[in-house]
């Protein structure tokens, strides 16, 4: 029997386009720019990486999604009140970038350690960060200096009772952003611990970093949800929803000026 090679040329490529790939291999080729450059050299056969998706990353995200929204909600209310689909679609969106960022930084902290990186070397500013990201933060405080460059007839009485009020404020403040710092980074770490043990062997600088990250994604999300509120609250139409910061800014003064019963 005789074979037409140009047809068994043709069958091979009719085969790979009709190939559908395992989840684990179409998850490897959409976060193919998330892979440490050493394991995107068949990927599909690296086991760190199939434990990760199978226990870690499939795990996590079907369980913590629905706790983030029910927070989001919580601690930001006004989104309860929307139904339009293209802003639920971008507070989905937002849950879900956050939980992926968060999940491939520990993947790539975690391989870094593993490979015995040096993490000093890889993030400079190291040192720098532990004040802020690794001890717990304080309230700013004000004292009688304060008042130093403000006129001499200003009395000492009036001085001390602004400074009880100005420190008074400042404490429900920092009270209040601690504890919706606390309540999402509780949220995360009930899950993310859960399914990812290989966390708890970080070496100290590597509990450092994880605290630069969460911290950071933290930020990103009060960012992302305080921009829903406003979007809401000023009554943006939907269309909006992919404004720049410019555009939103000046389209918020205009509605602003437009309709004084919406402002804050």
């Amino acid at each position: 029997m005789f074979y037409d090679d140009d047809e068994d040329e043709d069958d091979t490529f009719e085969n790979l386009e009709n190939y559908v790939g395992t989840p684990f291999e179409n998850w490897l080729d959409y976060h193919w720019i998330n892979l440490p450059l050493d394991l995107r050299n068949e990927p599909w056969d690296n086991i760190e990486l199939l434990h990760f998706y199978t226990h870690v990353y499939c795990n996590v995200n079907k369980e913590l999604l629905p706790l983030l929204l029910d927070l989001a909600e919580k601690q930001f209310p006004i989104i309860t009140r929307e139904f339009r689909p293209l802003i639920v679609d971008r507070i989905n969106e937002y849950l879900n970038d956050f939980i992926e960022r968060f999940l491939w930084h520990m993947f790539q902290l975690l391989h870094d350690q593993k490979l015995g990186v040096d993490l000093h070397e890889k993030y400079p500013k190291l040192e720098e960060w532990i004040p802020f990201y690794a001890r717990p933060q304080k309230p700013r405080s004000y004292d009688i200096s304060f008042f130093d460059d403000f006129p001499p007839f200003v009395t000492e009485e009036y001085k001390l009772q602004e400074i009880e009020i100005m420190n008074k404020t400042e404490l429900e403040y920092f009270n209040k952003f601690e504890m919706l710092k606390r309540n999402f980074v509780d949220t995360v770490q009930e899950v993310v611990f859960k399914y990812y043990k290989e966390i708890f062997e970080l070496d100290s600088d590597g509990w450092i970093m994880y605290s630069v990250i969460i911290r950071d994604e933290y930020e990103k999300y009060k960012d992302c949800f305080e921009y829903l509120d406003e979007f809401i609250f000023y009554e943006f139409p939907e269309e909006d929803i992919n404004l720049n910061y410019t555009e939103f800014t000046e389209k918020r003064r205009e509605i602003c000026e437009n309709r004084p019963d919406l402002k804050r």
